[in-house]
């Protein structure tokens, strides 16, 4: 597990002010999604049901390939700012999502950009998962709220 206040300093903080997209509410739901996904970073690929996720993000490639197919290069001024923050001018082959925490850190926020809806607030974790949940990853019931939320305190608490 990654040391969750570095990871907030060094790749979460420094993507959202690359892309101008820093709030702190930002920030709070990337923490949540990396932990809800893979723990805080303890895994970076996994095959589920022929279908493979990348990063610490775990993002599958349907979403990946959407993503740039369908925002990203819709968008100039995306580009641009991935062009010149990430040096990114077309979409990269997916096994950077693995090894580029930044890149795959933007690639998540792009993901709940996309949807041009409010970020919930940083401090209410129940709309957090509510809206990873409906933006991010489909799973729907008691059991993964659980294990979402659990595995949110303990990255947080992991950095104190």
């Amino acid at each position: 597990m990654l040391d969750c206040d570095q990871f907030r300093e060094v790749i979460i903080n420094a993507t959202l002010n690359d892309l101008n997209m820093y709030t702190v509410d930002a920030a709070e739901l990337l923490i949540f999604t990396c932990a809800a996904q893979s723990e805080g970073g303890s895994y970076l690929r996994e095959g589920v049901c022929n279908t493979l996720r990348l990063g610490i993000y775990i993002m599958e490639l349907k979403t990946y390939n959407d993503l740039w197919t369908n925002y990203i290069y819709k968008s100039p001024k995306i580009i641009s700012v991935l062009s010149h923050n990430f040096d990114v001018g077309r979409m990269p082959h997916e096994d950077r999502l693995i090894y580029d925490l930044k890149y795959a850190t933007a690639m998540a926020m792009l993901v709940y950009q996309r949807t041009k809806l409010p970020f919930p607030r940083h401090n209410d974790v129940d709309a957090i998962y509510e809206f990873y949940r409906t933006h991010y990853n489909s799973h729907e019931d008691e059991a993964e709220y659980m294990y979402c939320v659990n595995a949110y305190y303990r990255f947080i608490e992991a950095g104190t």
